[in-house]
């Protein structure tokens, strides 16, 4: 039996409340406490989310829908996947997130968000997002909310030319420009992974 993959995604939050009734901004974002199960198994296999039967499946692809209970503060929590064929059975654990709803936002004095209930967001003076990073203590709700920086470098006419990652989980730090993996640093310890 193969797998493919198996991800999770959160739902689109939704509703937002406005700050103000003239207000192109909102205060508070509300996320549904729910996260989707897809993925790939052996079309001939039974697949099970959380030890209940996978809710859609279409040939090899499989999707569920899995309730989170995010009303007081953001929850995350594993979700174990399993595959039957015959008599072999493979499991997969996938990790899954959710805000908590509501989520307070923040703006710059340009009008720009500054903050959006886990992440800082920083801008230049021509309003141009230049950073994007993990608020202090956000980093710590999950093992699926690790430590997130983004920066941005743009050109002299305002095109984005770079755009920098790193994740940190544990101790270990992953660095990518773009889609492009570098390479990883353990403990100060840098180790450069070449791609095939």
């Amino acid at each position: 039996m193969t797998w493919t993959a198996a991800t999770v995604q959160a739902s689109f939050p939704t509703p937002y409340t406005p700050a103000s009734e003239d207000s192109s901004q909102y205060a508070t974002i509300t996320h549904p406490g729910k996260v989707v199960v897809t993925g790939e198994a052996d079309p001939g296999a039974s697949v099970s989310v959380d030890g209940r039967p996978a809710a859609a499946r279409q040939g090899r692809y499989f999707a569920d829908e899995i309730a989170l209970d995010n009303t007081t503060s953001p929850v995350a929590a594993g979700i174990d996947i399993a595959a039957t064929l015959g008599a072999a059975t493979e499991t997969r654990s996938v990790e899954a997130s959710v805000p908590s709803a509501p989520s307070s936002l923040e703006y710059d004095a340009d009008g720009n968000l500054a903050f959006d209930g886990r992440n800082d967001y920083t801008w230049d003076a021509e309003n141009r997002l230049v950073e994007i990073q993990t608020r202090t203590g956000h980093e710590t709700i999950g093992a699926v909310f690790p430590s997130f920086r983004q920066r941005m470098d743009y050109a002299d006419l305002g095109r984005r030319v770079r755009s920098r990652t790193w994740h940190q989980i544990g101790g270990t730090q992953f660095l990518g420009i773009g889609y492009l993996f570098l390479g990883r640093t353990v403990q100060s310890r840098t180790s450069l992974v070449r791609r095939p």
